[in-house]
Formats: C-alpha cells, structure tokens, sequence
C-alpha cells in the first residue's frame, strides 16, 4: 500500500481592509499578524511570511527561540523581572500596575511613547525620572533574555541640584489660603516646616510621632534612599496638635505628586507667586527658613537627613558667614 506524502501547510498572506495579514498555521504554531504593507505589497508581505515560517522551524528544531521570544507579552517581561528580583520596591510595584494597560501587548511592539505616556499620566518631575528608570530595567532585562531590542523609554536628567524655595511671607501666605480652602493645609504644612519628601509624608503613620518630646521620627525604608533616618522636633503648635490628633494608623491619605504639585502652583498663583515652585522645593524651603533662622550647615544636614555633607552644601549660600558677624562687631571705630 503506497502512503501518501502529506504536504506541510503554510502561512497565507490575506488582505484585510487596506492592509496585508499573515495567518495560518505552520507546525502547530497559529500565527495572525499584520504586516503594517499596503495590499498592492505582496512580494514583501510574502518574504515576511517566509521569515516567520523560518522562524517557527527553527524554534521547532531547537535551533533557535526567537519565534517564540518575539510573541511573548509585555506581561511576560513583568513577570521574568519580578522572578529576577524577587523583593520587589513600592515604586516597581506603582510602575507594573500603572503599565498593567500594556499587559496584552507583544512585548517587541512595546514603543517608548506608550509607557511614558503611561507614566506621565500618574507622576511628574524627578518620580517621572525613577519610574522611567524601573520600566527600563524590565525592558533591559527582557531584552537580555530574550534576545530582543526593544527601545528604551527616554529619560532626560532633572536638574535636582535648583534650590528654588519660599521666604516667610509667603509661607504665611500659602498657608493662610491653603487652611482657608480646605487645600492640603497639614500635608503642605509638614512638608514646609519638617522639611519632609513627599514619599515620607505618605509614609507616617501614628506611632512615627511622640507626643511627649513633640518630635517626628523619619525612618529610612530602603537601603539606596538618599536620606538617613532621623528625628525631626515639631515646634509649630498647628502641626503638634495635628499629629498628637492621631491615635492610629496613617497620617495622611495617599495623593499623586502630579495632583499636588498642581494644587500648590494654584494656590500660589493666587497669592502673587508666579515662579515655578514644586512640592520638592517646600523641603528647600526648610532649609532655607532653617538657615535664616542660625542654623549652621551641620544642623541642616542632620534635620534634612543628607547622608553626606556634599548634600547640603547648596544651601550655603542661605547662611550668614560668623566671620561677617565677629567683623561686625570687632572692626568698628
């Protein structure tokens, strides 16, 4: 009895709408994807189609897993990551969930416009820059392990090291409207007078204040944070009778930087203040009342937390020189 050869099925080149797909399956692979050519583009769309059936042979020979490696999820890049790093941060975990549209998607067709149009939605400014940094860990890593190259998202530096800041009056100001409107009075009260990252405010909770010495207690969460655990004394009566107020769980209730950075120029545009001044920049302001207040750089250092002097040196410019008050008082006639 004569056997009869069974000829192997290949993929099919269709048009649909305006547009050519290939489709089909070839050794059990089912494969439909569009070739982006127009109709009238056949020869191209046909030397497409004879790479992708290369593609599955040698995936089913063991030759080669770049069939399979170019049709895994962005998902899948998550998850290889997650496994990778095991102790997932906050931020990477803030990152895979504001990502988490991008779940579906065929990880080679990742575009770098689609993430940060992700990312740009939830956070701003320096936040903007970590997040950037987490999302292309994960590309970087699926990249090395799957031999892929999907692009980076681009991440310009932000100029971290400006030391824009608010003088007295209008910290007054600020204040004064923000309690009137209900606006973030007490978060932007804690941030200005305890000289906090918006990142610790969120954190406190109850047991982070004692109300016996009236001091905050600022404690480092992560081994690569720039800034050192301490302990902060609150002297303003506002903010004693506000922390002393909670007898459990959290301070504040989470809201996006993106949201408050907003607030604040809203509300600073309606007491005259025009420049562009950010939530990082309250924490400037600490330093600066702090400075105008005899603070010397050591004592800056030690309430902002810096782990190192390098750090505080920008303020110097906010301190009066001892030198200027010993001149003052010795080189008189």
């Amino acid at each position: 009895m004569k056997l009869k050869k069974r000829k192997m099925k290949m993929l099919k080149v269709k048009a649909r709408g305006k547009t050519l797909y290939i489709s089909g399956t070839f050794m059990g692979q089912r494969v439909r994807q569009s070739t982006g050519l127009p109709i009238h583009n056949k020869k191209k769309a046909d030397l497409m189609r004879l790479g992708i059936e290369k593609d599955i042979f040698d995936y089913q020979m063991g030759l080669s897993h770049k069939f399979v490696n170019e049709n895994r999820k962005w998902l899948e890049a998550v998850e290889l990551y997650s496994k990778h790093k095991v102790d997932l941060s906050d931020v990477t975990r803030l990152v895979v969930s504001y990502l988490s549209p991008l779940n579906s998607y065929k990880f080679v067709r990742i575009r770098p416009d689609l993430i940060d149009d992700l990312l740009s939605a939830k956070v701003s400014g320096s936040s903007l820059n970590r997040y950037r940094n987490v999302a292309n860990a994960i590309i970087n890593y699926a990249n090395k392990m799957w031999g892929t190259d999907v692009d980076r998202v681009p991440n310009p530096k932000v100029d971290d090291s400006r030391d824009e800041h608010l003088v007295m009056h209008e910290v007054k100001n600020l204040l004064s409207v923000a309690k009137l409107q209900h606006m973030y009075h007490y978060e932007f009260r804690s941030l200005i007078f305890c000289g906090l990252r918006l990142g610790e405010l969120l954190q406190l909770d109850h047991s982070n204040y004692d109300r016996t010495s009236n001091t905050l207690f600022i404690h480092r969460h992560t081994k690569n944070t720039k800034t050192n655990s301490r302990s902060i004394p609150i002297a303003d009566k506002e903010l004693q009778d506000f922390f002393g107020s909670k007898a459990k769980g959290i301070m504040f209730d989470k809201v996006l930087s993106k949201k408050l950075n907003s607030i604040l120029r809203a509300l600073l545009r309606g007491i005259g203040v025009s420049r562009n001044v950010r939530v990082h920049d309250l924490r400037h302001t600490f330093a600066y009342l702090l400075a105008q207040s005899g603070a010397d750089l050591g004592d800056i250092q030690l309430l902002m937390g810096h782990k190192d002097i390098s750090q505080t040196m920008r303020y110097r410019g906010w301190i009066r020189s001892r030198a200027e008050k010993h001149i003052s008082k010795t080189l008189t006639i």
